[in-house]
């Protein structure tokens, strides 16, 4: 007979906690449940929706269904990823919403893509830019040039000849025509100058890497959105799901 295991340890992970806590918070739900540290229960919002990652989580209740199909399918999908998992929904008969999600569970749930909003999106906006199109650049390089695909292949930047560069261009401005063709010129402007300072990079005291973690022995080209980072580092997305900051807000009573 099985022993019985009691929930005891229990946390909120909440816009309300701050947001320096949430990752000490997803550490203890890493944890196995032999370990004293180990969280039993999180009570969560729809904001583990985007960067949970936690493979041992095996069960969730959810309380109501989400306004939104692309809010549903990510949060639940972070139960069951390293071994079978159970997902409770609990409706409400007085909330319209949920009773028709109820009435049509079965056939809402085989067909669950089929009902994913549509999202707004500003592609190759100046902040979208900012943003990811040097990631774009470094990405068709090294996927393209066998020569600049390496990690410290960073410094050789200046082998790239200009038909190479060219080359490059060409396919992001083929599908800039298609999005928005009016920033053509901010575009090539753009994808120059950061050329241009890769190779100025390239003539400082330590080898240039893409990226490279914790040492002093070399520099990089890019960091982490979000974190610290010199004036020669570019800041760089992980994942375009998110791609604003958390900001800080203070006022005076």
């Amino acid at each position: 007979m099985n022993a019985v295991r009691y929930l005891n340890n229990r946390e909120e992970i909440t816009s309300r906690m701050p947001s320096d806590k949430i990752p000490q918070k997803l550490e203890q739900l890493e944890k196995i449940f032999t370990d004293k540290d180990c969280l039993d229960t999180a009570i969560a919002t729809n904001m583990i929706a985007v960067g949970m990652d936690v493979d041992r989580l095996g069960l969730m209740v959810v309380t109501g269904q989400p306004k939104q199909n692309s809010e549903y399918i990510p949060a639940t999908s972070r139960i069951g990823r390293s071994f079978p998992g159970l997902v409770v929904t609990l409706y409400n008969p007085y909330r319209p919403r949920d009773l028709s999600h109820y009435e049509n569970f079965s056939g809402y749930h085989a067909q669950l893509y089929r009902f994913v909003e549509g999202t707004t999106a500003t592609p190759f906006s100046a902040r979208a830019r900012d943003r990811v199109l040097h990631a774009l650049i470094i990405a068709a390089i090294r996927l393209t040039i066998p020569e600049l695909a390496k990690n410290e292949d960073a410094q050789d930047i200046s082998s790239l000849s200009d038909l190479q560069l060219e080359a490059i261009k060409k396919v992001i401005i083929e599908r800039l025509k298609i999005v928005k063709p009016s920033a053509k010129n901010e575009v090539e402007t753009e994808i120059d100058d950061f050329i241009n300072n890769w190779r100025l990079l390239t003539h400082q005291d330590h080898p240039l890497h893409y990226y490279v973690w914790n040492t002093k022995q070399y520099y990089r080209l890019m960091n982490d959105y979000g974190e610290s980072f010199s004036a020669t580092e570019k800041p760089t997305l992980r994942s375009m799901r998110e791609v604003e900051k958390a900001a800080n807000m203070y006022y005076e009573v």
